[in-house]
């Protein structure tokens, strides 16, 4: 019996490494997740100010066609 103790005891050790090391990639992914969703963000918030530019730009150009009108 003590034989098959030791067998679980060793099974159960190498359960917990495995698992151990998925928390360590689940983490990992987490870390991941996180920095391509704080990429993200930056990425909308240059869309928002190009889109902001060409506004600007598109006013401009109104302006100029207007005075090339005159």
């Amino acid at each position: 019996v003590s034989d098959v103790m030791e067998k679980v005891s060793d099974v159960m050790e190498e359960v917990s490494d495995v698992m151990e090391e998925v928390s360590d990639v689940m983490e990992k992914v987490s870390d991941v997740i996180e920095g391509v969703s704080d990429v993200m963000e930056k990425v909308s918030d240059v869309m928002e100010e190009v889109s902001d530019v060409m506004e600007k730009v598109s006013d401009v150009m109104e302006k100029v066609s207007d005075v090339m009108e005159e």
